[in-house]
């Protein structure tokens, strides 16, 4: 449970985010590594244009595969995650790779 005294002075929006880009294959691999104690998973690269095509023709029977998903991963969004080491109290930055 988190002490809402010490969160008062967090914004209301707060990105849940980790301090560097990662790819996905090095998110899921280290996922699977470190949480689940098996080997590094076997992924195969797809060139994105390739990617794009197939999330387009599946977007309309998927939630987890979009054009705009793919999009954000191609771009490596990250953002200042301070006020979400600060809501959680532990710095989680060393958990994945």
């Amino acid at each position: 449970m988190v002490n809402l005294t010490k969160t008062d002075n967090l914004p209301k929006v707060i990105n849940f985010t980790g301090e560097k880009a990662l790819t996905l294959a090095e998110y899921l691999s280290g996922l699977r590594v470190k949480f689940y104690h098996k080997n590094s998973p076997v992924i195969v690269n797809i060139p994105m244009p390739i990617a794009k095509f197939f999330a387009s023709i599946l977007q309309p029977f998927s939630k987890m595969i979009s054009v705009d998903s793919l999009i954000l991963l191609e771009n490596g969004n990250v953002a200042d995650n301070a006020n979400f080491l600060r809501l959680l109290n532990r710095d989680f930055t060393q958990i994945l790779p």
